[in-house]
């Protein structure tokens, strides 16, 4: 989304804002059915303008545009689009992605997994676009290596994925324990293309190898809904700000997506079939 050259991208946190200084704040949160945009006086804490647009699944960008319009045309006039200093986005388009059952294109690459923990991780069940590719290698329960990385497999198969596939997930047995694996398939995937890697390790620190998968799995599919509108911004310095308080940089989210809410893999994984958990 391009908000337009007027529009800056921070003005820091705490302190007084000095006489001159752009002093306004725009937020701006899009639903599933409206997009609401408010204006907020950085020294008053008052807001000063509103509006509401209905939210454009199929293009975002019309959406807010439209809202940023409405709310800057009824803006007082002693202010006006330079005084706009900063810009927060907030969304559930994530969440709404994966109730939804929307996500990209992924190549998947179990590491280490026999047929029942595939079966088990639900995904050739519940998501068809999801390319399954199995690569010998994964560890125990004490971090030792079962079988050595078949890196070789997994260069061969990469080489070969469909021009749709947007995104790349790895998870490997026992990751949690050792996770040399994922990271050598994940440096070996990223010399081949430039697609973006998930890597279960850096999600989940939990057991269960197939849950972990279908984690890995979700977040993959989201990397392009949650990057792209980030990237696509002028902001000099973007930041994401994840549901639990915390926020990382603009950039982040191509290599390491926000983390799903814990509620709703929950709900994706009471959906799929109930089948037992495995300690791997």
């Amino acid at each position: 989304m391009n908000f337009g050259s007027g529009l800056g991208s921070s003005v820091g946190h705490g302190g007084a804002i000095p006489d001159g200084a752009r002093r306004l704040h725009l937020g701006i949160d899009t639903g599933g059915t409206f997009t609401d945009a408010a204006l907020l006086d950085a020294r008053s804490h008052e807001v000063i303008a509103t509006a509401k647009s209905l939210t454009t699944k199929h293009d975002l960008a019309r959406g807010v545009i439209r809202s940023i319009e409405s709310a800057v045309a009824s803006l007082p006039p002693e202010f006006g689009v330079a005084d706009i200093a900063m810009v927060s986005v907030s969304t559930t388009l994530a969440t709404n992605a994966v109730v939804e059952g929307h996500g990209d294109p992924v190549a998947a690459f179990f590491i280490g997994f026999d047929d029942a923990m595939v079966a088990r991780t639900g995904v050739a069940a519940g998501l068809s676009d999801v390319t399954i590719i199995r690569i010998g290698g994964g560890h125990d329960h004490a971090g030792r290596e079962r079988e050595p990385l078949d890196l070789d497999a997994l260069r061969a198969a990469a080489a070969v994925l469909d021009p749709s596939i947007r995104a790349l997930a790895i998870c490997s047995a026992f990751a949690t324990r050792n996770p040399d694996h994922e990271r050598r398939a994940a440096d070996a995937l990223a010399e081949i293309g430039d697609r973006p890697v998930t890597i279960s390790g850096e999600l989940s620190s939990g057991l269960d190898a197939p849950r972990r998968a279908l984690t890995t799995v979700l977040n993959a599919r989201l990397i392009g809904r949650t990057s792209e509108p980030t990237l696509d911004t002028n902001a000099s310095r973007p930041w994401v700000k994840r549901s639990r308080t915390s926020v990382i940089e603009g950039w982040m989210p191509r290599v390491r997506p926000p983390r799903l809410p814990g509620v709703i893999c929950s709900t994706v994984s009471r959906a799929r079939a109930r089948l037992p958990r495995t300690r791997a």
